[in-house]
Order: C-alpha cells, then structure tokens, then sequence
C-alpha cells in the first residue's frame, strides 16, 4: 500500500491483517525496550509481585506488557511516547497502531452485532456509556463470539475502527451485574484510574474469565 495516500481509510477485513504483523513487531520492540526494573514496578502495578517475585504465567505476560508501555513513565515520557518521538516507525501500519496505542480506550464493553464474514464487532462501553459504540476488528474473536459477551481490552483506533493491543479478557452475560458491582465497589470512583481499572479486570478474569480465541 502507498505509504503516501491520503488517511481517510475505511477498515476492512483485508486490512486489518495487514495491522497483524506491524502490531507485534511494535509490541515486541516497546517489549525490548523495558529494563528488568520497570518490568518489576509494571507487576507491581499489576498486583502480581509477592516478596519481590513475579507471579504470573506465560500466557498473562502480555497484560504485564500492555500496561508498561503505557504507565512506565522515564522523566514523565512514556515507552510508547518516547518510541513515537524517535520518529524512527517508517511502516505506515505500525505508525498507525503506536499512534493509536497512545490514545486506546480501556474498557469494559458489551458485544452488540458480530459480523465473522467481516471480522467486526460492535460493541458498547458498559463502564462510559457516555462514548460513542465502537467497531473493532478481531477475526478470531467474531469467529467465536456471540453477541451478549462481555469484552475488557486495550482498544487502540486505528483509521476508522479498533484493534486490541492483544490483551483481551471475556466473561458470560450472566456476570454483567456482578462485574458491574465489583467495579464501583472495590474501587468507587478510582475505578476511572486505568492502571486501577485494568488491575481489577485482570484478577477478575483470573476468577470468572472465559478462553476465547483472539486473532
């Protein structure tokens, strides 16, 4: 694709792949860039450091990662802030994706209408019902879900929809009020923290999460 078109781009399916290789290739150098330090104070934050030892399994590493680039601070300069002044992302994906990755909206939402042929979804903020619904592209995740599923994620915009960061964490129907609960009541309103926010989904869906398939 020219890297010089105009950036009023409709997402598609098709495109979205396109977003797959960029998207780890940016998360994996935000990855290299963090020191064993940062690493710790992000588990930390995490709520999965006991006596100075990180408790989390493979599988969750990621959600370590997802909330280190973006609340790891160095002189108030985040790793994706200071990996988007270098100016050194030439791919016009990963430009986009570190571009969004900056700006994601951190939320729990419910899916309204899943389109498998498309690889979209709709779906709609449960803990800012004040922002607008929002389409986001997940070939796997439309696959399998159904609408009616509970979806916490990392939402980075990209052009005219949204891609997770790939963290992503599901649970039934059936939890909405109880999640709903837990939100306000654990936190009252620091619930609007992310770092706070995202802490509490990761333990919830440690308890009553789903396995989805995620692409």
């Amino acid at each position: 694709m020219n890297d010089n078109a105009p950036e009023n781009i409709i997402m598609s399916r098709s495109l979205y792949k396109e977003f797959l290789g960029p998207r780890k290739e940016v998360n994996h150098r935000l990855m290299e860039s963090l020191t064993k330090a940062e690493i710790m104070k992000a588990g930390r934050m995490l709520g999965a450091v006991k006596e100075n030892t990180l408790y989390l399994d493979e599988e969750e590493m990621p959600c370590l990662f997802d909330i280190a680039f973006r609340e790891i601070k160095r002189n108030g300069i985040s790793p994706i802030e200071q990996l988007l002044a270098t100016g050194s992302i030439k791919n016009r994906f990963q430009r986009e994706y570190l571009s969004g990755l900056n700006q994601p909206r951190i939320s729990l939402f419910e899916l309204v209408e899943c389109h498998a042929e498309s690889g979209s979804m709709k779906l709609h903020d449960l803990l800012f019902p004040g922002q607008c619904d929002l389409v986001l592209y997940d070939i796997g995740f439309s696959s399998t879900a159904s609408p009616g599923h509970l979806l916490f994620t990392t939402a980075v915009p990209v052009y005219d929809a949204f891609i997770t960061s790939g963290v992503a964490f599901t649970f039934d129907i059936q939890w909405k009020d109880f999640i709903l609960r837990e939100v306000h009541k654990g936190f009252g309103r620091q619930w609007k923290n992310p770092v706070r926010r995202f802490k509490q989904f990761f333990h919830l869906n440690r308890k009553i999460g789903n396995q989805m398939i995620f692409q």
